[in-house]
């Protein structure tokens, strides 16, 4: 969506929601921003660490295999939604709304 939209285009919601007092910050979708992809792949590798241990006999197998399941299968949908359960005013995905879905800057190149 990032690369079909543009960086404008992908943020219009997002900064819509914020107020002039805040600076442009006032959207949890844009304050967490950059620090989603982080969280995100660190709670996959923390699941890829536990089957790790699970493998290396550290840790049962009983209770390795559901918390790695648990934290892979979950986790990172808490990540991407996190702007969300912060301000459940916030839409859910704004990076599809707008009206920018005319030509990609993509297209716009060839």
């Amino acid at each position: 969506t990032y690369t079909l939209r543009g960086p404008d285009d992908f943020f219009e919601v997002s900064r819509s929601l914020a107020t002039a007092s805040e600076a442009g910050w006032g959207s949890d979708h844009l304050r967490l921003a950059l620090v989603k992809p982080a969280a995100g792949s660190l709670v996959v590798s923390m699941a890829v660490f536990l089957g790790t241990l699970v493998s290396r006999q550290r840790l049962p197998l009983a209770l390795g295999v559901p918390v790695s399941v648990l934290l892979s299968s979950v986790g990172p949908w808490l990540v991407f939604f996190w702007h969300r359960l912060v301000d459940p005013s916030e839409p859910w995905l704004p990076e599809f709304e707008g009206s920018g879905w005319g030509p990609s800057p993509l297209a716009q190149l060839f």
